[in-house]
């Protein structure tokens, strides 16, 4: 909500802030998820 306040109110530097923590909290949630499915696959592989 915060990114798109920022965008609509025109303050490019709170928009660049709040991408990025969205980035990285995607890209922890995406490595945490990796790390999951490949630790159940080698469960299930034996």
């Amino acid at each position: 909500m915060t990114m798109l306040k920022a965008a609509v109110a025109g303050e490019p530097d709170t928009v660049t802030q709040a991408a990025l923590i969205l980035t990285a909290v995607g890209i922890v949630a995406g490595a945490l998820a990796c790390v999951r499915i490949s630790r159940g696959l080698k469960e299930l592989q034996g």
